[in-house]
């Protein structure tokens, strides 16, 4: 089967041509590729046939309008790794509850806070196997 062919059988919700797409592990299947971002994005295991559901739920939503908007110039599975890649990710924050850089608010310390005290933030900013060179350096007074 093309590419084009692929899109068009899961726009008629072809229950075959989904199937061999999502589960199968023929050559033209996104399964392994779909794995390997469910790993990737997950820290813990996910049922594959779970998150596969809402992934194709995502992508025929309203008449199908994600799986049109692959362009002539993509191809599917470099469409289907990035719009995976982004689903996913947005599954997860939304479930942990985490919000992206941009809406975090990062905390003002004070000069009390033992954070101000250079030499105790390198044990926190700085991994240990890093921290002996910065602590045995001259200091510049």
């Amino acid at each position: 089967m093309t590419e084009s062919e692929i899109i068009d059988g899961l726009l008629a919700r072809d229950e075959t041509v989904t199937r061999e797409f999502f589960f199968s592990d023929s050559a033209k299947s996104c399964k392994p590729l779909l794995m390997s971002i469910l790993a990737y994005v997950f820290p813990y295991p996910v049922d594959y046939d779970e998150a596969v559901s809402e992934f194709y739920a995502y992508l025929m939503k309203d008449d199908g309008r994600k799986l049109r908007q692959i362009e002539e110039r993509n191809t599917l599975f470099g469409w289907i790794k990035v719009s995976a890649t982004r689903f996913f990710i947005r599954k997860r924050n939304s479930r942990e509850g985490t919000q992206s850089l941009e809406t975090v608010d990062i905390p003002d310390y004070q000069a009390n806070d033992s954070r101000s005290d250079p030499s105790s933030s390198i044990n926190w900013c700085i991994p240990a196997r890093y921290a002996y060179p910065t602590r045995s350096a001259p200091s510049p007074d």
